[in-house]
Parts: structure tokens; sequence; C-alpha cells
């Protein structure tokens, strides 16, 4: 008996490591800033919304801000944060990839106001 609970439990650690082997985390770093010229309020909300969306949608399962002391944060405000999704390649690779391609696609296509920075990056992970 209790060479099949051996065998059940080893069975079962192979199990989750080969399915965690194929889970892959796509992330992207945002940073939104102003040279002092322009609000970035706008931009701000654009953002929010747009993420707000695809966490609703199930795609984003991370959304981390990088809030910084109150001594550091800049009069222009702005910030930066991360968006991460994680899928399984072996569920079905292209149709979760191509939405999280699409969703960095329509947040470069926001058009800050004159003075305000957009930055959107691909990473390996949400480490700020």
């Amino acid at each position: 008996m209790k060479r099949y609970v051996r065998v059940f439990f080893v069975g079962l650690f192979f199990l989750i490591s080969s399915t965690a082997a194929f889970a892959e985390e796509r992330a992207a770093n945002i940073s939104i800033g102003s040279n002092g010229s322009g609000s970035v309020g706008i931009t701000v909300a654009t953002v929010l919304q747009i993420i707000g969306h695809a966490i609703g949608n199930g795609l984003v399962s991370k959304f981390i801000v990088l809030v910084p002391n109150e001594n550091a944060i800049p009069v222009e405000g702005g910030g930066t944060a991360c968006i991460a999704s994680d899928f399984d390649f072996s569920a079905n690779p292209p149709f979760t990839e191509d939405r999280f391609t699409r969703l960095l696609e329509q947040l470069r296509s926001i058009q800050p106001e004159p003075g305000v920075f957009l930055n959107v990056e691909l990473t390996e992970n949400c480490n700020i």
C-alpha cells in the first residue's frame, strides 16, 4: 500500500512540474511622466481604463504600481507600473499571446499630449 502512495505522489509531482514548464508569464513595464509642460492625468486615466478592461476580461493577472516614497514623487506626476499575463502555452498559445500583443499595441497607440511621455516595454516578469 505504501508503494502505491509513493508512486501516486511521484506521478503527481511530475504532472505538476510538467504543466508548470509550459506556463509562461508575459509582462510589460509602463512608464508615464512629464517634462513639466504637460499634465499626465488624461494619459494615466486612459492607461488605467485599458488595463482595467484587460483585468476584467481575464487577460491581465498581475498589475503592480510602483509607489515611491512621498519625497520622490515628481511635481509633474506620472509613475511606473507593470502588467503581466500568466498563461499556459499548452492550452491555446496563439489566442492568448495575440491578445496580450494587441493589449500592448493598444497601450502604445495612446497619443499623450505634448510634454508627456508614455513608454511600454516588454519584459520577462514584473520585478519593479
